[in-house]
């Protein structure tokens, strides 16, 4: 949830025990606890996501749906359409011909759920700790993070 263009990605926490494998694992939970840390920071402005929608090529993914659902803790509904895109221009041509008087019903018509994933809550709780390190992680660092980002563009 940061607007900060010297950010940058960082992988910690390391051993000579991890695989490949460890790092997929481990660039899939990145992603979803993006998601969680999005989630809270619109929980502090006062707005609860009690559910959440997905489509796209992400989607095509059961079992990383699923660490979505579990790592947020709110079911993940499923579109018929998977690719947002498409549907979403086809919405708006739909209302511009005149089809629908606005977006909204144009979306009741031509969105449809067909699946819906819901959390693990024990496994939500397991994920709440590293969420938790996940956010703590780029305050304590950006300083160090922002002096990389400027020496490097000091060489250029």
């Amino acid at each position: 949830p940061y607007t900060d263009s010297k950010a940058r990605g960082i992988i910690w926490g390391l051993s000579l025990m991890h695989t490949p494998a460890h790092f997929y694992h481990a660039i899939q939970e990145s992603v979803c606890y993006g998601t969680a840390h999005n989630l809270r920071a619109m929980k502090a402005a006062g707005f609860e996501v009690d559910r959440m929608v997905a489509c796209g090529g992400a989607t095509k993914s059961r079992d990383w749906m699923q660490m979505h659902a579990d790592v947020a803790g709110v079911p993940i509904a499923l579109t018929e359409v998977g690719d947002a895109v498409v549907l979403g221009t086809c919405m708006v041509a739909a209302v511009g011909a005149g089809l629908f008087k606005d977006l909204p019903e144009a979306a009741k018509q031509m969105v449809h759920e067909i699946d819906v994933i819901e959390p693990d809550q024990e496994r939500h709780e397991e994920y709440q700790y590293y969420v938790d390190k996940y956010c703590d992680t780029y305050p304590q660092l950006r300083p160090m993070i922002h002096d990389m980002v400027d020496h490097e563009a000091d060489k250029n």
